[in-house]
């Protein structure tokens, strides 16, 4: 996304605070600013103990903590910011997974697989005629889901915040565990 730290900041801040009502995302206390010793900034989040998922047993988890955020209400236009809503999520997504397909030469993928994708992306139309908007998330791999201890079984979440909008955008993130701050 390229944003300023004290903007990017305010936006992961935002994606939690936006999705903590479905119950599966680390409730947010406070927020680290820039400076010298930590360039980015920091978010201070809830510590959730549990195990990462796994699959196929977990799937059922999954996706109960991705329909909390799908079945939120979609905020009003005026109060979506600071997270980014493009008036086409399908294009934005679209032209964003362009982008990224220009290093597939890096990726050092057979000629035939390469040559695939490109096709691929060369089918994909320019708007969904059915689309809804809704609130999303990225990077939601297993690997950023959890199986929390204190939760009933089934009732997974998120490891890391899911990062969402109106739109599909990247917020790249890192969790620093820490049990206990001083003496």
């Amino acid at each position: 996304m390229n944003l300023p730290p004290e903007e990017n900041l305010a936006y992961q801040a935002a994606c939690y605070e936006r999705s903590s009502p479905g119950g599966h995302t680390p409730k947010l206390y406070d927020t680290l600013r820039p400076s010298e010793a930590l360039p980015r900034g920091g978010l201070l989040v809830e510590a959730i103990r549990g195990r990462l998922a796994k699959l196929p047993e977990d799937l059922d988890a999954i996706a109960d903590a991705l329909a909390s955020l799908h079945s939120q209400s979609l905020p009003n236009a005026a109060a979506r910011p600071p997270l980014l809503a493009p008036e086409n999520p399908w294009l934005a997504m679209v032209n964003e997974v362009r982008q990224q397909a220009n290093w597939l030469a890096d990726a050092q993928l057979a000629s035939k697989i390469t040559q695939r994708i490109k096709q691929e992306l060369d089918l994909l139309p320019t708007r969904l005629s059915d689309a809804t908007p809704t609130l999303i998330s990225f990077d939601t791999h297993p690997g950023n889901f959890f199986n929390p201890r204190r939760r009933p079984r089934g009732a997974g979440g998120f490891r890391e915040v899911p990062l969402w909008s109106a739109g599909y955008r990247p917020c790249p993130h890192v969790a620093l565990h820490l049990d206990h701050l001083g003496s």
